[in-house]
């Protein structure tokens, strides 16, 4: 291994990372590290399908939104969601065409595999270092010196772990934290001396992962289901269409033709069932690929599965309609968002479904993953801030609802930079002096989150500051 590379990219993640916010460091960091990546992989002559390459586009553009947006949850769920991306594409970069569930599983295992092998890549590394160095002096101070290092770093790891769980904990050692510390500014910056601990953190890390790419075997083992009675398919199959048109009907009848009982409220209805009906719909889908997985060619299982398909659509549309109308009555927010945006991805998802029961040759769970990723990468480019706010707001503007009805302190609280332009709609419009305060929440919180640290810039905190400044 090249490890005078993985040591440049180390010292390049601590450059960019440690202590700050991540913004424009996450694109250029991925870039790089995908760059030396597929150089690492040529090299080693470990690249067996070019075409898994193409993953590069969804990690890339997820890491762009640390740039564009501002979003918390996406931000958090994004680091997560880049490392098994690139995990993943690894994985099929290195292997022949295999079933995709061996690729998902041994993806993951490589987060495991770089930790469990971080100390026998650290070992070569110091071994090569030796070597390249002419090192011929005693072997036992080397070897010592080895131990104390990584004996230093793991008790550092450990007491803050520990000091933060335990506040007892941390006065026992808050006095030679003192002391050491004030050693350590004598000699150099105490953030020098962390810096230099993170570096060789993330430099062992990220050679236990290129140590286990090398070394990587795929686990061809495939699930075995259980197995159920060909009849007992049949019967659960035959029944549950019954129950599904009967409930389809309910549905035509009392939401898309409005006739509901008089003790009913359209929002209270609405919000009753829905995730009830969500529920439903997922284990139809699970039950319709676990029957045409048991028997395939059975003509009325074929049949069972496709009304089942249409039964879904109805009970998905119902699942839309009944959140419509409950985001009628309070407005949108991240969850009611999401929970459109996850319908959509059923309905699209039962496309290859269809085709997955008419004809079986397809990898249906590698297609799953596919659309799963593009729809996860198009709902980080929707602006969920924008849309949330622009909708609240309008709606107040337009008289749709009153002053009391909205939501101002979700807005200041939940919203982040990218809501600015609506949210600047409410100067001069409010008279609750509480809804004002929410507002100028929102201001001081645009204005405080704003870096101008080149490595943090993020153009949505930009704009939001600029135009807040003005106003």
């Amino acid at each position: 291994m090249n490890y005078l590379f993985i040591l440049l990219i180390s010292i390049l993640y601590t450059i960019l990372f440690y202590g700050k916010v991540k913004g424009l460091s996450m694109l250029l960091f991925t870039i790089i590290f995908l760059v030396f990546t597929k150089y690492y992989l040529k090299k080693q002559d470990l690249i067996k399908n070019k075409k898994a390459f193409l993953y590069m586009i969804p990690i890339i553009l997820l890491s762009l939104t640390y740039l564009l947006f501002d979003n918390y949850t996406f931000n958090f769920l994004n680091y997560y969601a880049i490392i098994l991306l690139y995990n993943y594409m690894v994985i099929s970069v290195t292997n022949k065409k295999e079933l995709f569930i061996n690729i998902l599983r041994n993806s993951i295992k490589l987060v495991f595999d770089s930790i469990r092998n971080a100390l026998k890549s650290f070992n070569e590394a110091t071994s090569i270092f030796k070597s390249k160095m002419n090192i011929k002096g005693n072997k036992k101070i080397v070897k010592y010196l080895k131990s104390i290092i990584v004996t230093i770093i793991f008790l550092v790891i450990i007491i803050n772990l520990l000091s933060s769980a335990d506040l007892i904990f941390k006065s026992l050692f808050s006095g030679i934290n003192k002391t050491l510390s004030n050693i350590l500014n004598n000699i150099f910056a105490s953030s020098f001396i962390y810096k230099i601990i993170y570096t060789f953190l993330i430099f062992i890390l990220i050679s236990g992962l290129f140590y286990s790419i090398n070394k990587n075997k795929l686990q061809e083992k495939e699930i075995k289901l259980p197995k159920v009675e060909h009849l007992t398919i049949k019967m659960i199959l035959g029944s549950l269409n019954i129950i599904y048109l009967v409930f389809c009907i309910i549905q035509i009848k009392s939401l898309f033709l409005k006739s509901l009982p008089s003790n009913y409220i359209y929002s209270t209805y609405a919000k009753e069932g829905f995730f009830q009906l969500l529920f439903v719909s997922v284990i139809n889908i699970l039950l319709v690929l676990y029957s045409k997985k048991i028997k395939n060619n059975d003509k009325f299982i074929t049949i069972s599965t496709l009304l089942m398909i249409i039964f879904n659509y109805i009970i998905v549309f119902s699942s839309f309609y009944r959140m419509y109308l409950y985001e009628l009555q309070y407005g949108y927010t991240y969850l009611r968002l999401s929970v459109y945006c996850f319908l959509v991805l059923e309905l699209i998802i039962f496309i290859p479904t269809i085709l997955y029961i008419l004809n079986k040759k397809i990898d249906l769970l590698k297609v799953y993953f596919n659309i799963f990723i593009i729809w996860y990468v198009v709902i980080n480019f929707m602006n969920f801030d924008y849309i949330i706010s622009y909708n609240n707001v309008n709606r107040f503007i337009k008289g749709t609802i009153t002053e009391e009805k909205l939501d101002t302190e979700y807005l200041s609280y939940n919203t982040t930079s990218s809501a600015v332009d609506n949210i600047l709609k409410l100067d001069n419009k409010l008279k609750s002096k509480e809804k004002k305060s929410d507002i100028a929440l929102y201001k001081d919180k645009i204005i405080s989150t704003y870096r101008k640290d080149i490595r943090e810039f993020n153009l949505s905190k930009y704009i939001a500051y600029k135009k807040v400044k003005r106003a």
